[in-house]
């Protein structure tokens, strides 16, 4: 009979290992990734209620109230791009 096999032990994680980041670079890193994207929100928010306004043709008072009454959604949008984004950089894990 011959012996058992042992078990041949894990090997090594395949592809590079991560490398700590310094804080200033994720804070950056961070930063521009959440202007571009608060960037588009805030763009987009203003486009929709231009264009509501103008097609009701509300004028002034109607672009103001579609801003107003959207606003929250882009501010919790923008909140949260932030800790999607924060956490995102700080992750060791790729």
């Amino acid at each position: 009979m011959s012996d058992p096999v042992p078990p041949s032990p894990v090997p090594p994680r395949a592809g590079p290992t991560p490398v700590a980041r310094s804080l200033l670079v994720v804070v950056i890193a961070t930063f521009f990734t959440v202007l571009l994207i608060w960037t588009e929100i805030w763009l987009a928010l203003a486009a929709a209620a231009w264009s509501l306004a103008s097609m009701f043709d509300f004028g002034i008072a109607g672009y103001l109230l579609v801003a107003i009454v959207a606003g929250p959604l882009a501010l919790w949008a923008s909140w949260k791009t932030l800790v999607l984004a924060w956490a995102a950089e700080r992750s060791d894990t790729y």
